[in-house]
């Protein structure tokens, strides 16, 4: 299990968690979630996954945080 953490961002209503089997791959969004932490139980490749992250709220997106490969 890979545990995430980060600081919140006042005006960000949820996140997105975005993961890459590599550090800079394809990165897909693998869920939303409301609070400043996410946790992922799935199967990692051999080397483990890269996350970002996305705060978002009615005006939209920020831009993706710099990779964690935690």
């Amino acid at each position: 299990v890979t545990g995430l953490f980060w600081t919140t961002a006042s005006v960000a209503e949820r996140y997105k968690i975005l993961r890459a089997a590599r550090e800079n791959g394809d990165y897909q969004t693998v869920a939303t979630v409301t609070a400043n932490a996410y946790s992922d139980s799935s199967k990692a490749p051999t080397g483990g996954y890269y996350y970002r992250v996305v705060a978002v709220n009615g005006n939209g997106e920020s831009y993706p945080s710099m990779w964690s490969h935690p």
